[in-house]
């Protein structure tokens, strides 16, 4: 390895991340997704989209002799760089819980929506009671998610712990000071860690 490149968390949120992933393809030379939109949202998905990605199949045999499959998503599992897929969210025209979600179905699929009102409908009023079903599971995982102030509470709790932790951490932590001393300047709760362990150091 002959170089190494530290990047801020900053650097690899929201909009800024599609810049950052294209300006390290061109010094690594690997390719990028032309999708801005794969790299704008959250890539984890611990925040109530472990379920994901699942498919609802639609039966319409009675209106025409294909199946319609719709593919529940985010453009992170799935960013359709071949643009094979077609996202519907603007046809269907509802509020989603998380930006990066996103529905897909076939070309041959898309025409069969657009063609029958009926069918369309259905579909957004499914979409509507599971997307308000969604969001409010999320919520309830969010507010029982683990927090950085949660761990620095456990960690005061267990100074054992926490010291032996900041041991295990100082080789990277010297590496990145280093050579990118903002980015650990700009960690705050890595700056409240800092200082507790020096108070059970003492």
């Amino acid at each position: 390895m002959s170089k190494i490149y530290f990047i801020s968390i900053d650097e690899i949120s929201g909009e800024r991340a599609f810049y950052t992933f294209v300006d390290l393809s061109k010094k690594l030379n690997f390719n990028v997704s032309q999708n801005s939109k794969a790299f704008g949202g959250k890539v984890n998905r611990y925040e109530g989209l472990l379920m994901l990605p699942c498919i609802l199949k639609v039966n319409i045999k009675d209106i025409s002799k294909i199946s319609i499959e719709i593919l529940i998503t985010t453009h992170q599992l799935h960013p359709n760089q071949d643009e094979k897929l077609i996202d519907i969210m603007n046809l269907i025209n509802i509020k989603i819980p998380q930006e990066n979600l996103v529905l897909y179905v076939k070309q041959e699929e898309f025409e069969v929506l657009t063609n029958n009102k009926v069918l369309l409908q259905s579909i957004q009023e499914y979409f509507e009671r599971y997307f308000m079903a969604l969001k409010n599971y999320i919520k309830s995982v969010q507010e029982n998610l683990f927090g950085e102030q949660d761990i620095l509470n456990y960690f005061k709790s267990n100074p054992k712990l926490a010291l032996e932790f900041k041991r295990k951490i100082r080789g990277d932590i010297e590496i990145i000071k280093a050579n990118r001393p903002d980015i650990v300047e700009s960690w705050k709760y890595y700056q409240e860690f800092e200082r507790m362990c020096e108070e059970m150091d003492k």
